[in-house]
């Protein structure tokens, strides 16, 4: 499981996480022997998003993007959350993605038990 989370810049995603994601393949060209992108495969990805200026319709592209990276590396791309928030503790104030967030920990805590059980 990956959660990937970043600040929205400009109505679109941060540079470092545009970065962090551009290198992904690159990772594989450099070290062949780390097998990244085979790692990476099937793994289920959450994306956080804060912004402001109405962020939960203007982040959307956003959400989109991510989708269909995620489908090119073969993930599987499983929600996101977008908060309104620009400085520390701002986020608090968010009661609708605070209550999100605490719903997908719950259901995140379910899946790992389920799959310590199994395991």
């Amino acid at each position: 499981m990956l959660i990937l989370a970043m600040p929205m810049y400009c109505y679109g995603m941060s540079g470092l996480m545009k970065t962090f994601v551009d290198r992904w393949p690159q990772v594989d060209e450099e070290e062949p022997s780390r097998h990244f992108m085979k790692a990476m495969r099937g793994k289920q990805v959450y994306l956080i998003i804060t912004g402001k200026d109405d962020p939960r319709k203007k982040a959307l592209p956003i959400i989109q993007q991510f989708n269909y990276i995620c489908r090119a590396a073969g993930m599987v791309f499983n929600g996101y959350l977008i908060g309104e928030a620009v400085n520390p503790g701002d986020i608090e104030k968010d009661k609708e993605v605070i209550n999100q967030a605490r719903a997908l920990n719950e259901l995140l805590g379910q899946k790992q038990q389920s799959n310590e059980l199994t395991s």
